[in-house]
């Protein structure tokens, strides 16, 4: 008898464990979500901007700034653009090189 006994008293502590993490469940369930805990960070300013001449090589950000590295016939050049401006804050071209013909010994 104290076998059997011992047998209800686990099944129904195991039952009462049972129903109340159900409870627990349910309740989770039912609550709003929580606010994240930080706030999103702010996205970059949508902007465009047209490179003046050539195809786009490449684009590095140097800095605070983005460069743009640009090939056409007339050479390579580089437009450095400020991204919170957005304006184009200057250019480096590429400086023809000297004939072997003009080059002093």
């Amino acid at each position: 008898m104290s076998e059997l006994r011992t047998i209800k008293l686990v099944v129904g502590g195991m039952t009462l464990l049972l129903v109340g993490m159900l409870g627990l469940l349910l309740w989770g369930l039912s609550r709003p979500p929580a606010p994240p805990a930080f706030p999103p960070p702010p996205s970059a300013p949508a902007w465009t901007m047209a490179v003046p001449e050539g195809k786009i090589v490449s684009v590095t950000g140097s800095g605070p700034f983005l460069a743009v590295l640009t090939e056409s016939e007339a050479g390579r050049k580089i437009f450095l653009f400020d991204p919170h401006g957005p304006r184009l804050v200057g250019t480096l071209a590429d400086a023809p090189s000297p004939s072997p013909a003009l080059t002093t010994p």
